[in-house]
Protein backbone atom coordinates (compact mmCIF):
# COMPACT_ATOMS: atom_id res chain seq x y z
CA UNK A 1 0.00 0.00 0.00
CA UNK A 2 2.61 2.51 0.94
CA UNK A 3 4.48 1.90 -2.56
CA UNK A 4 1.35 2.89 -4.71
CA UNK A 5 -1.06 4.93 -5.42
CA UNK A 6 -4.07 5.83 -2.90
CA UNK A 7 -6.16 5.65 -5.85
CA UNK A 8 -5.27 2.32 -7.17
CA UNK A 9 -7.14 1.00 -4.26
CA UNK A 10 -10.75 3.00 -4.90
CA UNK A 11 -13.13 1.42 -7.39
CA UNK A 12 -12.80 2.79 -10.63
CA UNK A 13 -16.23 4.30 -10.70
CA UNK A 14 -15.74 6.45 -7.33
CA UNK A 15 -12.01 7.53 -8.65
CA UNK A 16 -13.49 11.09 -10.41
CA UNK A 17 -14.88 11.79 -6.79
CA UNK A 18 -12.37 10.82 -4.99
CA UNK A 19 -9.50 12.94 -6.78
CA UNK A 20 -11.56 15.84 -6.94
CA UNK A 21 -11.90 15.69 -2.66
CA UNK A 22 -7.89 15.04 -2.69
CA UNK A 23 -7.62 18.00 -4.83
CA UNK A 24 -9.84 20.17 -2.25
CA UNK A 25 -7.85 18.91 0.46
CA UNK A 26 -4.27 19.65 -1.01
CA UNK A 27 -5.65 23.14 -1.69
CA UNK A 28 -7.04 23.38 1.76
CA UNK A 29 -10.58 24.36 0.43
CA UNK A 30 -11.86 22.18 3.13
CA UNK A 31 -12.03 18.95 5.96
CA UNK A 32 -13.16 16.33 4.58
CA UNK A 33 -16.09 14.88 6.49
CA UNK A 34 -18.60 11.80 5.55
CA UNK A 35 -16.97 11.25 1.96
CA UNK A 36 -17.41 7.51 0.74
CA UNK A 37 -15.77 5.91 -1.62
CA UNK A 38 -15.15 1.80 -2.42
CA UNK A 39 -12.09 0.70 -1.01
CA UNK A 40 -10.49 -2.69 -1.92
CA UNK A 41 -9.37 -5.21 0.74
CA UNK A 42 -7.11 -7.94 0.74
CA UNK A 43 -9.61 -10.22 -0.53
CA UNK A 44 -10.23 -8.21 -3.71
CA UNK A 45 -13.74 -7.30 -2.53
CA UNK A 46 -14.63 -3.53 -2.19
CA UNK A 47 -15.61 -2.36 1.11
CA UNK A 48 -17.38 0.98 1.14
CA UNK A 49 -15.65 3.62 3.42
CA UNK A 50 -16.24 6.74 5.15
CA UNK A 51 -13.59 9.31 5.62
CA UNK A 52 -12.60 12.19 7.67
CA UNK A 53 -9.14 13.75 6.50
CA UNK A 54 -7.23 17.24 6.72
CA UNK A 55 -4.10 18.35 5.00
CA UNK A 56 -0.65 19.02 7.00
CA UNK A 57 0.97 21.51 3.87
CA UNK A 58 4.34 21.30 6.18
CA UNK A 59 4.44 17.66 6.22
CA UNK A 60 3.64 17.65 2.39
CA UNK A 61 0.59 14.94 3.64
CA UNK A 62 -2.88 14.35 4.37
CA UNK A 63 -4.47 12.17 7.58
CA UNK A 64 -7.23 10.34 7.23
CA UNK A 65 -8.81 8.32 9.11
CA UNK A 66 -11.75 6.11 7.84
CA UNK A 67 -14.52 3.44 9.36
CA UNK A 68 -15.95 0.39 7.52
CA UNK A 69 -19.69 1.31 6.19
CA UNK A 70 -20.74 -1.60 4.00
CA UNK A 71 -23.08 -3.10 6.34
CA UNK A 72 -24.62 -0.30 6.92
CA UNK A 73 -24.84 0.90 3.34
CA UNK A 74 -25.71 -2.52 2.21
CA UNK A 75 -28.92 -1.54 5.01
CA UNK A 76 -29.42 1.73 3.31
CA UNK A 77 -30.10 0.14 -0.15
CA UNK A 78 -32.17 -2.56 1.29
CA UNK A 79 -33.98 0.49 3.04
CA UNK A 80 -34.37 2.43 -0.50
CA UNK A 81 -35.95 -0.58 -1.94
CA UNK A 82 -38.44 -1.04 0.62
CA UNK A 83 -38.92 3.08 0.40
CA UNK A 84 -39.35 2.66 -3.61
CA UNK A 85 -41.67 -0.61 -3.08
CA UNK A 86 -44.00 1.84 -1.06
CA UNK A 87 -43.81 4.39 -3.05
CA UNK A 88 -45.32 2.14 -5.91
CA UNK A 89 -47.62 0.74 -3.56
CA UNK A 90 -48.94 3.96 -2.12
CA UNK A 91 -48.85 5.05 -5.94
CA UNK A 92 -50.45 2.31 -6.85
CA UNK A 93 -53.61 2.37 -3.91
CA UNK A 94 -54.22 6.38 -4.76
CA UNK A 95 -54.59 5.27 -8.43
CA UNK A 96 -57.28 3.02 -7.39
CA UNK A 97 -58.67 4.99 -5.24
CA UNK A 98 -58.98 8.29 -7.51
CA UNK A 99 -60.63 6.20 -9.77
CA UNK A 100 -63.12 4.92 -7.58
CA UNK A 101 -63.70 8.75 -6.35
CA UNK A 102 -64.05 9.56 -10.39
CA UNK A 103 -66.53 7.08 -11.16
CA UNK A 104 -68.18 7.72 -7.62
CA UNK A 105 -68.74 11.16 -8.53
CA UNK A 106 -69.74 10.21 -11.85
CA UNK A 107 -72.41 8.13 -11.06
CA UNK A 108 -73.49 10.97 -8.15
CA UNK A 109 -73.99 13.70 -11.07
CA UNK A 110 -75.78 10.62 -13.09
CA UNK A 111 -78.13 10.37 -10.00
CA UNK A 112 -78.83 13.24 -10.73
CA UNK A 113 -79.62 13.54 -14.32
CA UNK A 114 -81.62 10.61 -14.50
CA UNK A 115 -84.11 12.37 -13.10
CA UNK A 116 -84.30 14.74 -15.57
CA UNK A 117 -84.80 13.34 -19.11
CA UNK A 118 -84.69 17.25 -20.73
CA UNK A 119 -80.65 17.38 -19.31
CA UNK A 120 -79.46 14.23 -20.96
CA UNK A 121 -75.75 14.28 -21.13
CA UNK A 122 -75.97 17.89 -19.81
CA UNK A 123 -73.45 17.33 -16.88
CA UNK A 124 -71.09 15.74 -19.22
CA UNK A 125 -71.02 18.49 -21.60
CA UNK A 126 -70.85 21.52 -19.14
CA UNK A 127 -67.93 19.41 -17.43
CA UNK A 128 -66.04 19.33 -20.39
CA UNK A 129 -66.96 23.06 -21.16
CA UNK A 130 -65.42 24.49 -17.98
CA UNK A 131 -62.70 22.60 -18.16
CA UNK A 132 -61.91 23.58 -21.55
CA UNK A 133 -62.51 27.22 -20.61
CA UNK A 134 -60.18 27.06 -17.83
CA UNK A 135 -57.42 25.54 -19.92
CA UNK A 136 -57.88 28.15 -22.56
CA UNK A 137 -57.55 30.81 -19.21
CA UNK A 138 -54.33 28.88 -18.29
CA UNK A 139 -55.24 27.15 -15.15
CA UNK A 140 -52.73 24.43 -14.08
CA UNK A 141 -53.32 20.82 -15.63
CA UNK A 142 -54.48 19.70 -12.00
CA UNK A 143 -56.93 22.49 -11.99
CA UNK A 144 -58.40 21.76 -15.21
CA UNK A 145 -58.89 17.97 -14.01
CA UNK A 146 -60.59 19.10 -11.05
CA UNK A 147 -62.65 21.52 -12.29
CA UNK A 148 -63.79 18.66 -15.09
CA UNK A 149 -64.97 16.26 -12.43
CA UNK A 150 -66.38 19.01 -9.97
CA UNK A 151 -68.22 20.42 -12.63
CA UNK A 152 -70.31 17.22 -13.43
CA UNK A 153 -71.76 17.89 -9.99
CA UNK A 154 -72.99 21.36 -10.38
CA UNK A 155 -76.73 20.00 -10.27
CA UNK A 156 -76.90 17.43 -8.17
CA UNK A 157 -78.92 19.16 -5.49
CA UNK A 158 -81.99 18.09 -8.38
CA UNK A 159 -82.04 15.31 -6.63
CA UNK A 160 -83.54 16.70 -3.26
CA UNK A 161 -86.77 18.42 -5.63
CA UNK A 162 -89.68 16.81 -5.67
CA UNK A 163 -90.89 15.17 -9.14
CA UNK A 164 -93.84 17.37 -9.42
CA UNK A 165 -91.75 20.21 -9.59
CA UNK A 166 -88.62 19.11 -11.41
CA UNK A 167 -90.27 16.98 -13.73
CA UNK A 168 -92.81 19.51 -14.72
CA UNK A 169 -93.59 19.84 -18.64
CA UNK A 170 -95.46 23.02 -18.04
CA UNK A 171 -94.08 26.66 -16.57
CA UNK A 172 -93.60 26.88 -13.09
CA UNK A 173 -95.23 28.62 -10.59
CA UNK A 174 -93.48 31.50 -8.53
CA UNK A 175 -93.64 29.20 -5.99
CA UNK A 176 -92.33 25.92 -7.64
CA UNK A 177 -89.90 28.52 -8.85
CA UNK A 178 -88.64 29.30 -5.44
CA UNK A 179 -88.19 25.49 -4.58
CA UNK A 180 -85.99 25.03 -7.62
CA UNK A 181 -84.00 27.36 -7.18
CA UNK A 182 -82.96 25.35 -3.81
CA UNK A 183 -81.23 22.92 -5.53
CA UNK A 184 -78.07 25.26 -5.85
CA UNK A 185 -77.96 25.65 -1.94
CA UNK A 186 -79.00 22.01 -1.11
CA UNK A 187 -76.25 20.81 -3.74
CA UNK A 188 -73.80 22.66 -2.20
CA UNK A 189 -74.61 21.13 1.53
CA UNK A 190 -74.49 17.80 0.36
CA UNK A 191 -71.04 18.48 -1.08
CA UNK A 192 -69.76 20.86 2.20
CA UNK A 193 -67.44 19.71 4.70
CA UNK A 194 -65.36 17.53 2.56
CA UNK A 195 -61.30 16.81 2.61
CA UNK A 196 -61.04 16.01 -0.63
CA UNK A 197 -60.68 19.24 -3.33
CA UNK A 198 -62.88 17.97 -6.13
CA UNK A 199 -65.61 18.07 -3.62
CA UNK A 200 -64.73 21.31 -1.86
CA UNK A 201 -64.25 22.29 -5.82
CA UNK A 202 -67.91 21.01 -6.69
CA UNK A 203 -69.60 22.23 -3.60
CA UNK A 204 -68.65 26.08 -4.91
CA UNK A 205 -69.51 25.15 -8.26
CA UNK A 206 -72.98 24.54 -6.82
CA UNK A 207 -73.68 27.04 -4.51
CA UNK A 208 -72.76 29.61 -7.32
CA UNK A 209 -73.27 28.25 -11.40
CA UNK A 210 -76.66 29.77 -10.74
CA UNK A 211 -75.07 33.82 -10.03
CA UNK A 212 -74.76 36.35 -12.84
CA UNK A 213 -72.28 38.57 -13.49
CA UNK A 214 -74.95 41.10 -13.52
CA UNK A 215 -75.88 40.20 -9.89
CA UNK A 216 -79.43 38.70 -11.07
CA UNK A 217 -78.49 35.32 -10.49
CA UNK A 218 -79.56 33.05 -7.82
CA UNK A 219 -79.06 32.09 -4.67
CA UNK A 220 -76.66 35.07 -3.13
CA UNK A 221 -77.00 37.71 -5.77
CA UNK A 222 -73.53 37.49 -6.20
CA UNK A 223 -72.12 39.90 -9.24
CA UNK A 224 -68.82 40.12 -11.13
CA UNK A 225 -65.94 38.54 -9.52
CA UNK A 226 -67.45 37.95 -6.48
CA UNK A 227 -68.44 35.01 -8.05
CA UNK A 228 -65.75 32.62 -7.23
CA UNK A 229 -63.75 31.69 -10.76
CA UNK A 230 -64.65 27.86 -10.81
CA UNK A 231 -68.47 28.58 -10.88
CA UNK A 232 -68.11 31.35 -13.37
Amino acid sequence: MISRPFTDFVHPGDVAATNVEMGALRSGERVCRGFRNRYRAADGHYRWLEWSACASPSANAIHAVARDITEQRMAERRIARSAARLREMVAERTYELDRARTETLQLLALAGEYRDDDTSDHTERVAAMAAELARRLGLDAQTVEHLREAALLHDVGKIAIPDHILLNPGTLSAEEQEIMRTHAVLGARLLRGSGSPVLHMASVIAACHHEWWDGSGYPAGLAGERIPLVGR
